[in-house]
């Protein structure tokens, strides 16, 4: 099988769990039933991970993956990182995904591991941009607060009112924004 056709169906794979366990009230799945919502044989579907931990461990990854792209992308369009982090993460796409990922890594503590060494790239990439740490860890932990509170639809704060939360850390730091 080409890198590109197995990619394609583990991509496939990985979009089946992430709808089926947006759709479950209870975060379970059999791997029967991803593998005919993904089109293929459950043989098909254990070909590419043996298990269903595997599995997850992938939408985990994915997710990271997909944050660092839609980041790198602003970059690229010259926005500054802490900027295109702010931005990404408080598109809808990031809110679901996020939930998911609670809801899954609630389910199985192992699953936060894949995400710990994303989180402290995020946050070591905050900090060269934000050159100060705990400027760093300040706009993380309004973001961070930001997505839980989307995720658990709690008492959540509009976006321009976090913007301008981060906006005034900033200037109170002396950082120009």
């Amino acid at each position: 099988m080409s890198k590109t056709k197995e990619n394609r169906t583990r991509a496939a794979i990985i979009a089946a769990v992430e709808r089926h366990l947006e759709q479950s009230e209870t975060l379970t799945f059999s791997l029967e039933q991803i593998a005919q919502d993904a089109g293929l044989s459950k043989g098909g579907l254990l070909y590419h991970f043996k298990t269903k931990e595997s599995i997850l461990e992938a939408l985990v990854q994915h997710f990271c993956e997909n944050f660092d792209e839609r980041t790198l992308a602003l970059t690229q369009m010259g926005v500054s990182y802490a900027k295109a982090y702010i931005q990404v993460s408080l598109q809808p796409e990031t809110i679901r995904s996020f939930r998911l990922i609670l809801a899954v890594c609630a389910s199985n503590q192992k699953l936060l591991l894949p995400l710990q060494k994303p989180y402290q790239d995020w946050h070591a990439r905050l900090k060269e941009d934000l050159q100060n740490e705990q400027l760093a860890y300040g706009v993380r932990l309004i973001v961070d607060g930001y997505l839980l509170s989307a995720v658990g639809s709690f008492q959540v704060p509009r976006k321009d009112e976090v913007l301008a939360l981060i906006s005034t850390l900033l200037s109170a730091a002396g950082h120009r924004n």
